[in-house]
């Protein structure tokens, strides 16, 4: 009696260690995904702030051009202004000249 009851503990023992070595596999299973998922996510979330960084910095580089070619056509209506206003001055200055030469000569 006392040898089955030995064995049925040892047996009991023994079924306890295989769980908890079933427990530890497990274990070390769920921490193995949950270490791949997270390096997934990681890699994820870069690659997003990636794909985001460019598309901001694409938007930037067009309102930039934008910005430039709407600079260079105020600069270009500026100049056209400038060159419509001083054309009559410069065009009696030179009226102004020829007449002073010709009481010269």
């Amino acid at each position: 009696m006392a040898k089955k009851e030995l064995d049925a503990i040892l047996n009991a023992e023994k079924r306890a260690q295989e769980e908890i070595e079933r427990s530890r596999q497990t274990a070390k299973e769920i921490l193995s995904r949950a270490e791949s998922d997270a390096e997934r996510l990681k890699a994820e979330a870069l690659e997003r702030a990636r794909a985001e960084a460019q598309e901001i910095i694409g938007n930037a580089r067009k309102e930039a051009v934008a910005i430039e070619e709407e600079a260079r056509r105020k600069a270009d209506a500026e100049i056209e202004a400038l060159n419509r206003s001083a054309l009559p001055k410069i065009e009696d200055a030179i009226a102004l000249v020829i007449d002073r030469m010709k009481k010269v000569v």
